[in-house]
């Protein structure tokens, strides 16, 4: 049988192997830029926590809509096809969780 599928091993292999790295780095900054925003405790984990869910689900999203707009996204082998929707994802939500320490910090100054 020539069958063309991804077992539930691997494709969580490649999720940690190709988008964990990502995720984690993500992590980092958006938990430094909220820590400067003085959202601290459980709040600062909830946001940092939720983020990493939204860094992993929009980079699944992304691998089935980027090869339509992006032809050469699936030239590369095996795992090529999640590393630019990751990287996209995790500057995305950095972007969100910045944008929101910014407006913490105005109306914490106003």
């Amino acid at each position: 049988m020539n069958e063309s599928y991804v077992t539930l091993t691997e494709l969580l292999t490649l999720l940690a192997v190709f988008v964990g790295p990502f995720v984690v780095v993500g992590a980092i900054v958006q938990h430094s830029i909220l820590v400067r925003a003085n959202v601290r405790g459980p709040r600062n984990w909830t946001f940092v926590v939720c983020a990493a869910l939204l860094t992993v689900a929009l980079t699944w999203g992304l691998v089935f809509v980027l090869p339509i707009i992006i032809p050469f996204v699936n030239v590369f082998n095996y795992g090529a096809p999640f590393i630019l929707p990751a990287i996209i994802a995790s500057l995305a939500v950095t972007l969100a969780v910045r944008w929101y320490a910014k407006a913490r910090i105005r109306r914490q100054a106003a």
